[in-house]
C-alpha cells in the first residue's frame, strides 16, 4: 500500500510506528479524511519545524546542544540531527515526553509553541543572548541585596545566581519571569537593559558599589542623628541602617531617593561622598572614647546644678548622672546630642573631635 509492507502499515494501525505528516496526508487523501484525525500531539510536533521547536525548548532553559544533550540522555549529535532536521529524522516518543516536561518545568506552553513559535523569541531570549550576568547582578544590586538574599527572592540557591553573575549558566524561563518581575517592580526597563546592559541608575551603583557603609554614616552624622532616628527619615528601620553602615548589606533602590534628599539637605552631594566616604567623623564615637565623665561633669558645675537636678535637665536618673561621670557606663547617642547643645550654651569644650 503506498510503497509500504504490509508489516510497516500494520504496526502503523497498531500504533508501533507513528503517523508523520507525509504519511497521514498520504493516507487520508486515500481515505478521503482530515490528515490531523491521522495525527496525535506528538506527531504534530514533528511536523517540519520542529528542530526549531527543539532548539526553543533548549534556549528556554539556557542550555547549550552539549548540555540539553546530557539531560535528554541523548549524544550532542543527535541532538544536532534533530535541530537541523537532517534526514527528517525525529525524537523518539520518549524523547518528546522529555521535551513536553521541560516546556513545562520552563513555565511554557507547548501548544503556543507549535501555534505561535515566534512568541518565544521574546525578551527572554534577548535578555540572555548577551551580558546576561552582567544584567543580572545589575538588577540585584539595585535591590541593594547579597547572593544569599537575592537567591530566596527567586526561588533558587545561592550558587545559581552565582553561576548566573560569572556567565557559568543562565537562567530558564520560569526564572526569568521572576527577574523580569523583579526588575519592573524597581523600575528597570527590560528592553533597554538588553539593549544597554550599562543602564540603570548609575548614580545608586556608584554609591552603594564602594564605601557605602562609611557615606551613610556620615550622613547621619551630619545630622547628629542616632540610627533609629535616622531610620525615621528614611522610612525604615534603625536596625536597617546599623546593618548598612556595618556593611552587612546596603540600602535598596527605593531607600535610596530619600538619602540623597536628606544628604543634600545638609549641604552634601552623593558625588562628593563618593569621592570621600568619611566626610565626617563620629564625634558621639570620639566622645565616648575620651575621658566623657570630666566633660559631663564641668558642664553639670558650669551650670551650678547638683547631679539630681542636671539629671531633670537631661531627664535620667541621679544615679546615671553618677555612672556617667565616673565612666561607668556611655551615654546613649541621642543624650551625648543634647549634652554637646547645654555644653555649647555655657562655652565648654567637649573632646569629640
Amino acid at each position: 500500500m503506498m510503497g509500504r509492507s504490509d508489516i510497516f502499515v500494520k504496526n502503523m494501525e497498531s500504533g508501533f510506528v507513528s503517523i508523520h505528516e507525509a504519511d497521514a496526508c498520504r493516507y487520508a487523501e486515500i481515505f478521503g479524511i482530515d490528515p490531523e484525525e491521522l495525527m496525535d500531539e506528538y506527531t504534530n510536533f514533528c511536523r517540519e519545524g520542529y528542530g526549531s521547536r527543539i532548539a526553543r525548548i533548549r534556549k528556554l532553559h539556557g542550555k547549550t546542544q552539549k548540555e540539553f544533550a546530557e539531560d535528554l540522555g541523548i549524544t550532542r549529535c543527535r541532538l544536532s540531527i534533530w535541530e537541523s532536521e537532517l534526514y527528517a529524522f525525529h525524537p523518539s516518543r520518549e524523547a518528546f515526553a522529555l521535551l513536553k516536561k521541560y516546556m513545562e518545568s520552563a513555565g511554557a506552553d507547548m501548544n503556543l509553541l507549535m501555534t505561535d513559535p515566534d512568541s518565544y523569541a521574546d525578551k527572554y531570549a534577548a535578555f540572555i543572548s548577551r551580558d546576561c550576568g552582567k544584567k543580572i547582578r545589575r538588577i540585584r544590586l539595585i535591590y541593594g541585596m547579597v547572593l544569599t538574599d537575592f537567591a530566596a527572592l527567586i526561588g533558587c540557591e545561592e550558587q545559581t545566581i552565582e553561576h548566573w553573575e560569572i556567565g557559568i549558566s543562565r537562567p530558564i524561563r520560569a526564572f526569568y519571569n521572576v527577574i523580569e518581575r523583579l526588575a519592573e517592580d524597581v523600575g528597570i526597563d527590560i528592553e533597554r537593559l538588553n539593549e544597554e546592559p550599562e543602564y540603570c541608575s548609575v548614580d545608586y551603583l556608584d554609591f552603594i558599589n564602594a564605601s557605602c557603609g562609611r557615606k551613610m554614616a556620615s550622613i547621619r552624622m551630619a545630622y547628629g542623628y542616632g540610627p533609629d532616628e535616622m531610620g525615621e527619615l528614611f522610612g525604615c528601620t534603625g536596625e536597617a541602617v546599623s546593618k548598612w553602615e556595618r556593611g552587612m548589606c546596603v540600602p535598596e533602590l527605593k531607600y535610596f531617593r530619600r538619602i540623597e534628599e536628606a544628604a543634600i539637605r545638609k549641604g552634601i552631594s552623593i558625588q562628593i561622598l563618593n569621592e570621600k566616604p568619611d566626610l565626617f567623623s563620629d564625634g558621639y564615637l570620639v566622645f565616648c572614647e575620651s575621658h566623657y565623665g570630666r566633660d559631663i561633669q564641668r558642664i553639670r558645675k558650669a551650670y551650678h546644678y547638683r547631679q539630681d537636678e542636671f539629671g531633670k535637665l537631661l531627664g535620667v536618673s541621679m544615679s546615671t548622672i553618677s555612672n556617667w561621670e565616673t565612666e561607668r557606663f556611655l551615654p546613649s547617642r541621642k543624650n551625648y546630642n543634647i549634652i554637646k547643645e547645654l555644653a555649647a550654651e555655657k562655652g565648654v569644650e567637649i573632646h569629640d573631635t
